[in-house]
């Protein structure tokens, strides 16, 4: 007897009161499954944070587009830049490796960091890399890109 009125409260247990109370418990499972993930591999491995697309803001005016791109840390040396086509093309990488050796221990460390970011460009942008110009300040990438003639457009008359 006693059983079967155990059974039975442990199945009313699982059976929610509020319709809407399995939703909810679902979502905070997701959650924090999804912070676990996220939030204990980079801290357990705060190496995976090295890895991350940079933000990017694109600027158009009326002769140019203009690519902010920030990535702190690197030297100009570490960053290459391709225009090919319609896709202006921009990698980082950076490799230290550190060596240290006293009386008593060896110690090598080894880290790397980098990025690859490919962005499609507006219809009309120039291809030439001799015409573009970057700089590097501060931590911001800075990309400017000359328009065509045709991207910059033109009047008609009405005749």
């Amino acid at each position: 007897m006693v059983l079967a009125i155990e059974r039975r409260r442990r199945r009313r247990d699982l059976i929610p009161r509020d319709p809407f109370d399995i939703i909810r418990r679902f979502r905070e499972e997701m959650e924090d499954t999804f912070h676990d993930f996220m939030g204990g591999l980079s801290s357990s491995f705060p190496g995976l944070r090295k890895f991350r697309t940079p933000p990017i803001d694109i600027q158009e005016t009326e002769n140019e587009i203009i690519v902010h791109v920030d990535i702190p840390g690197y030297s100009k040396q570490e960053i290459d830049i391709e225009i090919a086509g319609d896709r202006l093309k921009i990698k980082a990488e950076s490799k230290v490796e550190k060596e240290e050796e006293k009386k008593g221990y060896h110690r090598r460390e080894r880290s790397y960091k980098g990025f690859y970011r490919e962005i499609l460009l507006p219809k009309g942008t120039k291809s030439k890399p001799e015409e573009s110009k970057a700089s590097y300040k501060n931590g911001v990438l800075e990309v400017i890109l000359p328009k065509t003639e045709e991207e910059k457009g033109k009047k008609l008359k009405i005749e």
